[in-house]
């Protein structure tokens, strides 16, 4: 199988930490694979997204986006390959709907280029996906955090990215946009062959929907999963630090507290 992602012996620590975040960390990721990477607060989930789309650099170690070493690419190379849908929502964004989702076509631009009729029906064409077409006239600022939520994602997609990183995509949603979201993201991963990574807390979604399970803490890949039938109890006690049940729901597990 091709490799989307490869991160080769990464060492990894912040300005002024006295310990490193991520050491000696290997991962292969293969194309049209769907991702969840799960494991508690500050075991380093969001560290490891920004250094797979290059907003971080590690100390040592090298990462591979399609092939090709990500320290070498510039901003819109890795946007033109891989998108990511930041944890935290932007603020104090005085644009419609319509121009930030539209944004997302600056990758595919060259300097001063203006945008034309296909960057326009693509932008209008995931407005509509996702259910904000009674909002693209609406301020940014105005919308609830799942709107915005949503609007981000829209952007996201109209870069068209082979790989899409989505850190916590349910965050903010209400249950029915939730599913909407991830019964489309499969959508894109089966039909389409992206290759999807995302970033959860909800392990009944993750289950239900992804093919490989990625535990982490303490920057420390604790297990690889391949399939849900493979998460215990005792992996759960592990990573997370709480005892639960699992329950066997429409031929997936599900979490129960």
């Amino acid at each position: 199988m091709q490799k989307a992602l490869s991160i080769k012996s990464l060492f990894f620590t912040y300005p002024q930490a006295n310990k490193y975040i991520f050491e000696n960390f290997s991962l292969d990721v293969y194309k049209n694979e769907f991702i969840a990477i799960l494991g508690p607060n500050g075991c380093g989930k969001t560290t490891l997204a920004k250094l797979m789309t290059g907003i971080l650099s590690p100390k040592k170690g090298e990462i591979f986006l399609l092939g090709r070493q990500i320290s070498l690419l510039s901003r819109k190379q890795i946007a033109r390959s891989v998108s990511y849908l930041y944890q935290t929502l932007p603020q104090n964004i005085p644009f419609k709907v319509k121009d930030i989702v539209l944004m997302g076509r600056y990758s595919h631009k060259n300097l001063m280029e203006e945008y034309n009729e296909s960057d326009y029906d693509s932008a209008e064409h995931f407005i509509k996906l996702l259910d904000l077409a009674h909002y693209k006239e609406e301020y940014f600022d105005n919308l609830s955090g799942g709107e915005k939520r949503r609007v981000m994602l829209a952007q996201n997609l109209v870069q068209e990215p082979e790989i899409l990183l989505l850190d916590e995509p349910e965050a903010y949603i209400d249950l029915s946009h939730k599913i909407e979201i991830y019964n489309f993201l499969n959508i894109l991963h089966k039909d389409y062959g992206k290759t999807i990574i995302i970033i959860s807390h909800d392990l009944n979604l993750a289950f239900k929907y992804c093919s490989r399970f990625l535990f982490l803490n303490s920057g420390k890949l604790i297990n690889d999963c391949t399939s849900a039938d493979n998460v215990t109890k005792s992996l759960i006690k592990e990573c997370f630090n709480i005892d639960i049940n699992i329950m066997d729901i429409n031929n997936h597990p599900n979490i129960i507290y």
